[in-house]
């Protein structure tokens, strides 16, 4: 980075600590030059001393008692600072120590120094990154020092290399700030944006992460069954390419719900979209985390949504199979279940039918009209289909007499 964007830099994250901006940084005794001096000597961060010294110059100190509260400053830091690994900011104890608890300004500038060497700068040796980093790296990048230091933590989690520490950590602040600015153009009215924004200054970033993630989902399966219904609305009204819209969304939004698709794929049945819909019902038996949650009904529904595809595209052996699947095999299936079959009887006895072999086409209509007849009672909507096709078959064996008595 270059030295004039990262003294901009360095300038945003003194104004977000209340430090005063720094003056030109030409000249012998400027703070720049200074702060170097002091890294030279003590091995402190460059950035870090010139926080130090621009929060001295705020409250309104002489260039000399600028350099001189600096430098007492650094010495008893160095004596002070926690040498323990794993331990980046000072202590209450030390900061009573140093004189500085009631100054965040100063607090933060140490916490830097301690952060950055503990995690990925060295600080001894002419070439040393501190060295040649200087006034590269703002103090806390800008953003709040428990967010950076969780982004840090993620890092390290992560065994990201030494000298690619610098470099990532810089790219994850510069990405929180987008995600920040996000927050502040859309989400002041949204209470879950604002508690995930408070979150995120926090450092608590797999809490707002949840947080975002549990409001996401509900919003998307809320949104799904609104779309669901504008389906069936549309579907009510004989709007079925409208309506396929509505089933669109809701499978889109919320693919596990095996209802949804069902809809869908006979949405497109009936549109005669029958390679789609044969997609769209196989997706609900195929997918392991839907095929293990399916109820008997569902998967009947499936099996025979397909069998009436492979049926309207003359493929007649294929839907016979398919079909003859998607019945119960339970000896004490429930009524609706029942009724599911006499359907599928029926339809297997359609195929039949087609393919020429009326008197098999016969035997499944004879026993779709026993189970209807048996369930829903002698005179029902579904029986007199089937009767009608029993009197179809008959008709097409030129036993017209017998057809009419069906008819009647």
């Amino acid at each position: 980075m270059k030295t004039i964007l990262s003294i901009g830099l360095l300038v945003l994250s003194l104004a977000s600590l209340g430090v005063a901006q720094l003056p030109t940084t030409t000249g012998d005794y400027s703070p720049a030059v200074v702060a170097r001096d002091f890294q030279a000597t003590y091995g402190i961060r460059t950035d870090a001393v010139q926080a130090i010294l621009a929060v001295y110059q705020q409250q309104g100190l002489t260039e000399a008692e600028r350099k001189s509260k600096t430098e007492d400053l650094i010495k008893a830091y160095r004596s002070v600072a926690p040498k323990t690994k794993g331990v980046s900011s000072l202590g209450t104890e030390a900061q009573q120590r140093l004189g500085i608890i009631a100054q965040p300004g100063l607090v933060a500038a140490l916490n830097w120094d301690m952060f950055a060497q503990q995690y990925y700068l060295s600080t001894s040796g002419a070439n040393s990154p501190a060295i040649v980093a200087a006034g590269d790296v703002s103090i806390w990048y800008g953003i709040p020092e428990p967010a950076l230091r969780t982004l840090a933590g993620r890092l390290e989690a992560n065994a990201v290399e030494l000298g690619e520490f610098g470099t990532q950590l810089q790219e994850l602040a510069e990405k929180y700030e987008a995600l920040k600015k996000e927050f502040e153009i859309y989400g002041p009215g949204d209470p879950v944006v604002r508690q995930a924004e408070k979150l995120l200054d926090e450092g608590r970033l797999e809490e707002a992460e949840a947080l975002l993630e549990s409001d996401y989902r509900v919003s998307k399966k809320r949104l799904a069954y609104k779309a669901y219904l504008f389906g069936k609305t549309k579907e009510l009204l004989l709007k079925y390419e409208e309506a396929a819209e509505g089933y669109r969304d809701a499978v889109g939004l919320d693919g596990g719900n095996v209802e949804y698709l069902i809809a869908h794929g006979n949405n497109e049945r009936i549109l005669a979209h029958y390679d789609s819909a044969i997609h769209i019902f196989e997706a609900g038996l195929n997918q392991p985390a839907l095929s293990q949650l399916l109820t008997k009904a569902q998967r009947s529904d499936l099996l025979g949504g397909i069998g009436s595809c492979l049926y309207s595209m003359a493929k007649y052996d294929q839907a016979i199979e398919i079909l003859e699947q998607a019945m119960s095999s339970d000896s004490i299936a429930s009524a609706s279940e029942r009724s599911r079959d006499a359907k599928y009887l029926n339809n297997i006895g359609l195929a039949w039918n087609s393919k020429g072999a009326f008197d098999k086409a016969l035997e499944f209509y004879e026993q779709a009209l026993l189970i209807s007849q048996t369930v829903q009672g002698i005179e029902n909507s579904q029986a007199a289909e089937y009767l009608n096709n029993i009197g179809e078959a008959l008709s097409s064996k030129g036993e017209y007499d017998k057809a009419i008595g069906y008819y009647e």
